[in-house]
């Protein structure tokens, strides 16, 4: 963790937010903010990609069918950028989400405001993204966004919506004025860790989902999945000490109807490929962004056990995942399984 002592001298932060990855939802995110009049800068990791953004306004690997606004610009220096910037939204993928932290962690003071767009799992600890940020920086006030949020329907002007949850007020009141002029609506929480959980879990929903696509069941059966998962999504989310009622909004029931329905999820992809019949590596390999839901479902899986819930959905993936069985041999199990009372925290 770093402390930033070496530096005496406050930075002058006249960046209004840095939003740090160029992915899909990155880049989504600093496109309309920059429409906006914020003052924003995008950090990307490649140089040709910086290039690409700040000549072409374009983003050719992760949105290609977009123009950028002309006001953003991408950097790739974060010793530069970092100090200066009041808020900073992280869009890292999980799987590199530590490493990053600790790229930023020697220019980061303890005042700024740090929140996460990333909805996964680390996949060595099992760890949320802002338990990271607390252990590689020095940062107090942090905070995750999360929602129905395909980058695509964004870009495309549609109205959106996300919950951003922090034990800081402040934190909140900064993310909900950033985007008060714009057609993203932002809700308040202060339960941190149920929107990171929701926002791990719906991705394992709609790879079950995407499945059920790829076999050609139809919507009556897909409404049965995704149900089923929601309950199974917060009886976790309660056993790990959140809020039940985060996994009714935006970050659970919101974001699990965009991503388990949409074909412009990757999950839902993956899912439905798998259906399909391509490898689970094929697959994977295909893809330019990353399906978190195939990470973070042995992980959920391996605490749902520690925590002895029967979560049948859960376990379910898990198996497809390790070539233990088929998907069709999966959903003929979870159809046949005894039904019970309807409750959301009953066992099913």
């Amino acid at each position: 963790m770093s402390n930033n002592k070496n530096n005496n001298e406050e930075p002058k932060r006249d960046l209004t937010v840095l939003v740090v990855g160029g992915g899909s939802f990155g880049t989504c995110m600093a496109h309309l903010l920059a429409g906006a009049g914020q003052k924003v800068k995008l950090w990307v990791r490649r140089l040709d990609l910086a290039k690409e953004i700040n000549q072409k306004h374009r983003n050719s690997t992760y949105l290609p069918k977009f123009s950028l606004d002309k006001n953003l610009e991408a950097v790739t220096n974060l010793s530069a950028w970092v100090p200066k910037a009041q808020l900073i939204l992280m869009a890292v993928p999980s799987l590199h989400f530590r490493d990053v932290a600790r790229d930023m962690a020697e220019f980061i003071q303890g005042d700024q405001c740090i929140v996460h767009l990333s909805k996964g799992l680390e996949l060595k600890s099992a760890e949320t993204m802002s338990q990271i940020l607390r252990q590689e920086t020095c940062a107090l006030k942090i905070g995750a966004m999360a929602g129905p949020n395909l980058a695509v329907e964004i870009m495309l002007g549609a109205p959106a919506g996300a919950v951003v949850a922090s034990k800081y007020d402040c934190l909140i009141e900064q993310i909900q004025s950033l985007f008060c002029n714009t057609r993203f609506r932002v809700y308040a929480s202060n339960d941190l860790l149920g929107v990171e959980l929701a926002g791990a879990f719906k991705n394992i929903i709609a790879l079950v989902v995407g499945a059920a696509d790829g076999l050609g069941f139809g919507m009556n059966s897909k409404a049965l999945l995704l149900t089923r998962g929601i309950e199974q999504m917060t009886r976790f989310g309660l056993a790990m000490g959140a809020n039940p009622e985060t996994f009714m909004g935006l970050a659970g029931v919101g974001d699990v109807i965009a991503t388990a329905l949409s074909p412009l999820s990757r999950n839902h992809q993956v899912g439905k490929r798998i259906a399909q019949g391509e490898s689970l590596k094929s697959i994977l390999a295909s893809m330019t962004q990353v399906a978190e839901g195939v990470s973070s479902a042995p992980l959920i899986a391996a605490k749902a056990d520690e925590l002895k819930l029967d979560l049948s959905l859960l376990k379910a993936v898990v198996q497809v995942l390790q070539k233990k069985t088929s998907i069709k041999k999966v959903m003929a199990g979870l159809i046949a399984r005894q039904t019970g009372r309807e409750s959301i925290l009953e066992k099913h």
